[in-house]
């Protein structure tokens, strides 16, 4: 290997570690009003602003074969209640990053974080 060899290798995996370098930084926050989306039977029937006025509130939904109940806090929106026999949806981390959801299948209650600003992710896909 001579020395232009040596320094085309250098340049390459510098480039490599610099587009690694900025898959591991976070992402910025969204600039959007970002909103937990509450959805019965697919259809969106109510709307929770991720504001503070909002943190330690109990949100109730009867679903279609029973009732949930959301709570929002600095981590996340939580199920905290539920009358369904698995309670999955109870055991689910809390959500806070547009797209992240909670599902409650035999109430058919959804609840899904989004925001009003566009992903420049959603946007390269479509």
């Amino acid at each position: 290997m001579n020395r232009t060899d040596r320094i085309i290798a250098l340049l390459v995996l510098v480039v490599a570690l610099g587009l690694a370098a900025t898959q591991l930084l976070p992402n910025r926050a969204p600039k959007g009003d970002v909103y937990i989306s509450i959805q019965i039977d697919g259809k969106e029937t109510d709307r929770i602003p991720f504001r503070r006025e909002n943190f330690n509130k109990r949100f109730v939904y009867h679903g279609i074969e029973g009732t949930n109940v959301i709570t929002l806090d600095e981590k996340g929106a939580k199920m905290i209640e539920a009358d369904c026999p698995d309670q999955i949806c109870l055991r689910m981390a809390p959500i806070k990053e547009p797209g992240e959801m909670i599902v409650c299948l035999p109430h058919r209650v959804i609840a899904e974080v989004k925001s009003e600003e566009v992903q420049d992710m959603d946007i390269l896909l479509r």
